[in-house]
């Protein structure tokens, strides 16, 4: 008897969660991919940084989106964002911008983004000079809007890379 009840809780179990496994096809919700829409996005962006359109440049992030570049400060919010850019095209002349997304991984109306990039550019005293750059940038997808970048980290690479 022992072991027939054994069984039978065995059989219950397995029923159970043979049943929540299979769900029904309306729970299962698919998870659009956003790698073609922040690409061009990011085509966007490079052709504002070349025409150095700074209310362009900032238009790809949320609203409170956060930029974080390495040894500057914070900038928070597209008014902050916008000055951060103007205040490059202000002080350099930037000749092209080339961003590689090395990694997409999304969920839902999240997306996490590691890349990198390249700025070359011509100081107003007439040098040229390249900034190279990684990046970690958190995407968040606004209703009726699209993709915006919630946060964008970046900073130099070490050396040896």
């Amino acid at each position: 008897m022992r072991g027939s009840l054994f069984l039978i809780i065995i059989a219950i179990v397995f029923a159970s969660t043979i049943h929540s496994c299979t769900g029904r096809a309306s729970d299962i919700v698919e998870v659009e991919n956003p790698e073609s829409e922040i690409r061009e996005l990011w085509n966007q962006f490079s052709q504002s940084w070349e025409s150095e359109d700074a209310t362009a440049c900032a238009s790809i992030y949320h609203a409170d989106g956060l930029n974080i570049p390495d040894e500057f400060r914070v900038n928070s919010g597209v008014t902050e964002i916008e000055e951060f850019y103007s205040s490059l095209f202000v002080e350099n002349q930037p000749i092209a911008y080339r961003h590689r997304m090395e990694s997409l991984h999304f969920d839902g109306d999240m997306a996490v983004e590691y890349a990198a990039f390249r700025v070359e550019w011509i100081s107003n005293e007439g040098e040229d000079w390249t900034y190279d750059a990684r990046a970690l940038i958190h995407w968040k997808k606004v209703e009726n809007v699209g993709w915006r970048i919630k946060s964008m980290l970046f900073n130099n690479p070490p050396v040896d890379e």
